[in-house]
């Protein structure tokens, strides 16, 4: 029987002696989103997958979501129903934590709430999500509400292309002789999206990362979706004046296998994840010419501490609810060098009359959620018994 990478490698090599070299854009897909690829897998994430999230950290990122969100129905004058559709679903633990914290936060706001949860792979495991939408035909139109996503951006198969003698060139993907997966630089099959400058790329001399081309189709669909309301996206990554430079060269592209980062993309086929560094500035403009106006963009330490985490963490540790472990665990969310730099991109379709100050949340707010508890499927799950591996994250 063939081990996972060995279908995937047999899979890329059919297609490339059938179509010759593939894009890197295609090799990507397949590797992830094939019937043997990485995310067909159960187990992906957490503490025993290959990488963990923040909603898989602990719970209470759900929760600061769930503010967020019901602050911006506030400011949508309270519409009924109220979509909330998250992209990149997985195993449901932001769903779980969400929907918990919004059943205490407001009834009226809980029964105007309706969630869809869209990702390519359908989990069985998952009861609470009622409306599981699988693949990229999204039968949602026209709502009022929010779409949102948490490293779902980076999952997004991309071009590769790298600055050799003054040109852009693309990576694609070929077989050696040897039978072994080799890369070769082309000029590019498809025009580079209008939403790069090929022109101020090319005089990066040597300079390799990735562009998005799908993000096109991405904000097509939520145009689709949303009559009017927010989008938010939370992910690594950076705006184009860092995005494109030498210092980010080679570097926009990483691999996760087992919480280690940095092997090559070619090697575990089908068993590591691969990534690619969101453009917020790509998104911003993509977004604009489809009708979603920058709100703000932010740190998620800054957007968490603006939503009142740090009074949240100093409340529960003054009332014996939160462990130093524990405490130090949920502190990760905003660690400035670690999972604090994530980016939160908030843009609004439907009024110019949004900013800033009406789409953050009160601070009051956090005295009236309840956190959910900790299951044995959140990595903070580990700090809450002593029968279980009690050693800080």
């Amino acid at each position: 029987m063939n081990s996972p990478d060995d279908s995937t490698f047999e899979e890329i090599s059919k297609l490339i002696t059938n179509r010759g070299p593939i894009s890197f854009e295609t090799f990507m897909e397949h590797v992830l989103y094939s019937a043997n690829g990485f995310y067909s897998r159960k187990g992906r994430i957490g503490a025993k997958g290959d990488y963990f999230t923040s909603p898989s950290l602990h719970p209470v990122f759900g929760s600061f979501l769930a503010v967020q969100i019901y602050t911006m129905w506030k400011v949508l004058q309270r519409p009924r129903p109220f979509a909330l559709v998250e992209f990149g679903s997985g195993d449901g633990l932001l769903a779980k934590a969400l929907l918990n914290t919004i059943s205490f936060l407001d009834k009226d706001f809980e029964y105007s709430c309706e969630y869809f949860s869209i990702d390519r792979f359908h989990s069985s495991e998952v009861p609470y999500l009622k409306k599981f939408l699988v693949g990229n035909e999204i039968p949602i139109t026209n709502m009022k509400g929010v779409v949102f996503s948490n490293e779902l951006i980076d999952a997004l198969p991309v071009r590769l292309i790298e600055v050799s003698d003054g040109k852009v060139l693309e990576v694609f993907v070929d077989l050696s002789s040897e039978n072994t997966l080799v890369e070769i630089l082309k000029p590019p099959q498809v025009p580079l999206p209008d939403h790069i400058s090929e022109k101020e790329i090319s005089s990066l001399e040597g300079y390799r990362g990735p562009v998005n081309d799908r993000l096109i189709e991405w904000y097509g669909q939520l145009g689709n979706i949303l009559e009017s309301g927010f989008v938010i996206t939370i992910d690594y990554g950076f705006n184009q004046n860092e995005y494109y430079s030498m210092e980010n060269s080679k570097k926009l592209i990483q691999t996760y296998y087992k919480h280690v980062q940095g092997s090559s993309p070619y090697q575990r086929i089908g068993r590591q994840d691969i990534t690619a560094h969101a453009d917020f500035s790509a998104l911003k403009f993509v977004g604009e010419r489809n009708g979603f106006l920058n709100v703000y963009q932010t740190t998620q330490r800054k957007w968490l501490v603006s939503l009142g985490f740090d009074e949240w963490i100093q409340s529960e540790v003054t009332n014996g609810n939160l462990s130093r472990s524990m405490e130090m665990l949920i502190n990760n969310l905003v660690d400035p060098n670690g999972l604090g730099k994530f980016q939160v991109l908030i843009q609004h379709k439907g009024s110019n009359l949004i900013d800033k100050g009406q789409s953050t949340a009160s601070q009051q707010l956090i005295s009236s959620f309840r956190v959910p508890e900790v299951t044995d499927e959140y990595i903070a799950y580990r700090l809450t018994g002593s029968e279980l591996d009690t050693h800080s994250y």
